[in-house]
């Protein structure tokens, strides 16, 4: 395994990791360290900043795109969907423009941003909830159940949840060939590094600020928990390009269920707790920590990439495994308690 230090698999958003030769990391002539472990560390350091930023637009986008524009679609139950439709477009843009793109900004918006702005654990719980028709607060049944209506209701929303998305990409994508990114490769190094490290500051101040302001902590906690999900999603984009020849992105299924596991345990936890602030915390690690270590814009991008075979079994394992927890979990809780 290659050192800590060393960038050249963070591809999580991409969805041609087959060839380990391009991926995202690998820095152009412009950006490349010139010697010494000191570049190495300069440079994880600056992805990490940059991840961060991402991290925060796309935490800060989903939570109000989920209160704000499902308002007007009536889906009360997958109030996800359009934070996944526009991640996805966003990050089929940027897969065929990515030659175009300086590597560190592609990853901060690919990995960062796109990543952060969907969510996988999200959309599968909020499937499970109504397949079981439960009330997502208490996890206890609804009033007047109807298991038929709701076994159907589930399963639509994991095919919408990849149709929609889907179609995005591809949309994107296209949108992508028409209107082609401007050239951006400058070099990082100088200007980079404290443009980016005060653009940190500057926004990491300004959400404290504005969240102690309104006492909102739920925001103020997914925002704070979203950059360390988002870092272990992109450290773990290594087994995606070095596991069965490239032909399994085991690295995304590994985030994917584990940030869906944290996620039904807080559901859980939070029932038990009295303090308004710590239900809070927790709101934000779901929202921010398991909505950003888990990720539909990689998942998608990876179907496309991958062949009919491996695309159907990666998304079948993928959503077996992570609905067969939820299900599991939240009828052992509805029946203990």
């Amino acid at each position: 395994m290659s050192s800590i230090i060393s960038d050249s698999y963070g591809a999580t958003e991409l969805p041609d990791s087959s060839d380990s030769s391009d991926t995202v990391l690998d820095v152009t002539a412009d950006d490349k360290p010139r010697d010494g472990n000191c570049y190495k560390y300069l440079h994880h350091f600056l992805m990490i900043v940059c991840l961060s930023i991402g991290s925060y637009l796309g935490v800060i986008t989903r939570i109000y795109t989920s209160i704000y524009l499902s308002l007007f679609d009536n889906i009360d139950q997958f109030t996800s969907l359009w934070a996944q439709v526009i991640g996805t477009g966003v990050i089929g843009y940027l897969v065929i423009n990515k030659s175009n793109i300086n590597n560190v900004l592609y990853t901060s918006l690919a990995t960062g941003l796109c990543g952060s702005l969907t969510t996988f654990s999200t959309w599968n719980a909020e499937s499970a909830l109504v397949l079981l028709q439960l009330n997502e607060s208490t996890l206890v049944t609804i009033n007047r159940p109807d298991y038929v209506k709701g076994g159907v209701s589930g399963l639509m929303i994991l095919f919408i949840g990849i149709g929609l998305p889907l179609s995005s990409f591809i949309f994107g994508s296209n949108m992508g060939r028409v209107f082609k990114a401007p050239v951006i490769t400058s070099s990082y190094y100088v200007t980079g590094y404290v443009s980016s490290v005060l653009l940190y500051i500057i926004s990491t101040t300004i959400i404290i600020i504005v969240c102690l302001i309104t006492d909102n902590y739920y925001i103020l906690f997914s925002l704070l928990f979203g950059p360390i999900g988002t870092y272990l999603r992109w450290r773990l984009a290594y087994f995606d390009v070095n596991f069965l020849k490239n032909d399994f992105p085991m690295g995304t299924l590994i985030s994917n269920y584990t940030g869906s596991l944290i996620l039904a345990g807080c559901m859980v936890a939070r029932l038990h707790v009295n303090n308004p602030t710590v239900v809070q915390l927790i709101n934000g690690v779901i929202t921010g920590f398991c909505g950003c270590l888990t990720t539909v814009s990689t998942f998608i991008s990876q179907i496309t990439k991958l062949s009919f075979k491996m695309s159907s079994i990666y998304v079948l394992i993928s959503l077996t495994t992570v609905q067969i927890t939820y299900i599991t979990i939240f009828i052992i809780y509805s029946v203990v308690y």
